[in-house]
């Protein structure tokens, strides 16, 4: 589905006065969707659970925005909760720089008025959501059997070097199943292109080295499993297969 994004804004730029400025835009519903506004560059400065995890609290710290005189090169901070998710299910860790899809609304008690933050998506810093898209398309492609390129299948066919990054990067979650994009955000900063990196999360579940649920976002290490020869797997088979096609 497509999102509509009204602008960028910093954190300073959420005051009571402007967030109540978007009362104008009501009554919010179907067919008029709450507006949602890019976060962008912020810092994680603190992270924190809710509910017994359930849901999760940011500290988010940026550039203070530019809407005002007083905007500029300020620094600025605010809270914001993510519901259905712990700290340990999100894509970023404290101190990560990330951009945020946000809802801003106003929030009463207790006689006061004060700006609540929801965020409705979050990805670190560099990570293109229209890239990640274009590889999860040639991914499902390549499950279709519709790529037929040798350079292309080239291209997603993970390396030694490769399959080790993902592998370990199963070994800095302590959650039984965790999040495949919060998995991936372990490999990013090595050029691992995420097609790629799901490649490798169906050799290792071919070799049974661990469980992996697609539908539900998650994977976990198979305590104990015993070594495997990778490439005997069907997946590298097929990668094999088409990259030498006349073999």
């Amino acid at each position: 589905n497509t999102v509509r994004v009204c602008s960028s804004v910093g954190p300073g730029d959420l005051t009571v006065e402007n967030v109540e400025g978007l009362a104008v835009l009501e009554p919010f519903g179907e067919g008029n969707p709450r507006p949602l506004f890019l976060l962008a560059d912020c810092t994680v400065s603190e992270m924190s659970p809710l509910s017994n995890g359930a849901h999760s609290k940011l500290v988010l710290t940026g550039n203070g925005g530019g809407n005002n005189a007083a905007g500029g090169n300020r620094v600025a901070t605010l809270s914001a909760v993510i519901f259905g998710k712990s700290p340990k299910e999100l894509p970023c860790k404290q101190g990560d720089v990330i951009n945020a899809l946000i809802s801003p609304e106003i929030n009463e008690f207790g006689g006061r008025r004060s700006v609540s933050v929801q965020v409705r998506d979050i990805r670190r810093q560099g990570m293109n959501q229209a890239k990640l898209m274009a590889a999860e398309e040639a991914y499902d492609s390549f499950r279709r059997g519709e790529m037929k390129d040798p350079r292309l299948i080239s291209g997603m066919t993970p390396a030694r070097d490769e399959l080790v990054a993902v592998y370990k990067s199963f070994g800095k979650e302590k959650m039984p199943k965790a999040p495949i994009m919060r998995l991936y955000d372990g490999v990013f900063e090595s050029g691992i292109n995420y097609c790629k990196f799901l490649i490798c999360l169906d050799i290792f579940a071919e070799a049974g080295l661990i469980e992996y649920d697609r539908i539900a976002g998650r994977a976990g290490i198979i305590p104990g499993a015993p070594k495997a020869d990778l490439s005997l797997t069907d997946t590298m088979r097929k990668l094999q297969a088409a990259k030498n096609p006349m073999k």
